[in-house]
């Protein structure tokens, strides 16, 4: 009898890391029906979504930065004092805020309190300066602005070409004790300890529709130009991603090393998290080489990636805490197909949920099955058509 071949794949082969799919159905479940009831729900926003979670588990941690740790209680009440100190000097649904600020606890207190009073947080690419910088907020004109100690300089340069002279117009954002408060600037820390922790009475009457963000490209071809991301497009977004893709849970922890300026870290990451109602663990900047530490101080269970982050990952040494961790369930875009394999072998990763779509588009290719080097399907229906670069119109025939 002949031997059988070792290559030989058996149906089994085939569908066992298929089977392991069918865990976190619920999930799934749960994302396609916060994607399809969106269509039906005039009042979807941001603030009501951290207002629920802040009712429901107030003592669920819902952000970790480095030794801190904030509840959803807590996290909720912050986001409502920065509201109304925002409030008092006028801001009002509609109105343009600046955001300059890296990566830090204040940057999403600050993209809360924005959101529930229905104002747009225009969120600065922070390595933007000079003429860029002036050329991206006259473009959303932005009518005040919450400048990080890290950017003051950066923001004052340009301030003048805003109209943000006036000291009434500008807050400084203090990291912990570093700085005092400059001139001309009013202090956002300050002000908002006096406040009340109560929802403001905005957030109800925020619709799906009206935007919440303006995210900036990066400027490569050209001056930056402001995509538009509403509160529905947004909780749309973190519930395929978050639900439907990652399948999150409450006991999840989900490291963030990208910056909040992007989609991939607003949207993707804290999108994913908030319609889960689990845990951020943020980073205030990428590091190769305390990334797997970072995790496992935080003990995440799921991180984001975008471009060539995983191969600097890969050209970190092998050691033997590489599958120390654990994380369950990755997601980004631009995992290359030549390390894809690599990668997921050494760190151990069940699942890659690479994605392939952008902040101008209208549709989203995502992994969800966990099937290898691909950017998986797009649920919705689709037609690849020809189109005129100029007009950014499809190219029709006679027939039309």
């Amino acid at each position: 009898m002949n031997e059988p071949s070792k290559d030989k794949i058996g149906l089994w082969d085939v569908l066992r890391p298929r089977v392991s799919q069918l865990k976190g159905l619920d999930r799934v479940a749960r994302g396609v029906g916060v994607i399809v009831g969106a269509r039906f729900m005039e009042y979807l926003s941001i603030g009501r979504l951290v207002e629920r979670y802040a009712r429901r588990q107030p003592d669920h941690p819902a952000l970790l930065f480095e030794d801190r740790e904030y509840s959803y209680a807590a996290f909720n009440a912050q986001a409502n004092r920065y509201a109304q100190v925002l409030k008092s000097a006028g801001v009002k649904p509609g109105d343009t805020v600046a955001v300059l600020l890296e990566n830090r606890p204040e940057t999403l207190f600050a993209v809360t309190a924005i959101a529930k009073l229905g104002a747009i947080a225009a969120m600065c690419n922070t390595k933007q300066s000079g003429e860029v910088l002036a050329h991206s907020l006259k473009t959303v004109k932005a009518s005040f602005a919450l400048v990080g100690v890290e950017l003051v300089a950066v923001f004052d340069e340009v301030r003048s070409q805003l109209g943000l002279e006036a000291s009434e117009r500008a807050w400084f954002v203090a990291d912990g004790d570093s700085a005092d408060c400059p001139k001309n600037y009013r202090d956002l820390a300050a002000e908002a300890e006096s406040q009340t922790p109560e929802n403001p009475p905005e957030t109800a009457k925020v619709s799906k529709t009206d935007p919440c963000f303006y995210i900036f490209t990066s400027g490569t071809t050209g001056m930056p130009k402001a995509s538009v991301m509403s509160h529905g497009r947004w909780m749309k977004g973190g519930a395929g991603m978050g639900l439907a893709g990652m399948r999150l849970r409450s006991s999840d922890v989900f490291y963030c090393a990208l910056p909040l300026y992007h989609n991939n870290a607003l949207t993707v990451s804290w999108g994913g998290v908030l319609t889960a109602g689990c845990t951020l663990a943020l980073a205030r900047k990428f590091s190769a080489s305390k990334f797997f530490d970072d995790i496992r101080q935080h003990q995440a269970t799921a991180f984001c990636y975008i471009g060539e982050l995983c191969r600097y990952l890969l050209r970190q040494k092998a050691t033997v805490m590489d599958r120390d961790h654990k994380i369950r369930v990755i997601v980004g875009n631009g995992l290359r197909p030549d390390i894809w394999d690599e990668f997921k072998q050494r760190y151990a990763i069940p699942h890659i949920c690479e994605f392939y779509g952008a902040s101008e588009g209208n549709m989203v290719f995502l992994n969800t099955f966990n099937m290898d080097r691909t950017a998986g399907f797009c649920p919705l229906p689709f037609a690849v058509v020809e189109c005129d670069s100029e007009s950014e119109q499809p190219v029709r025939d006679n027939d039309g």
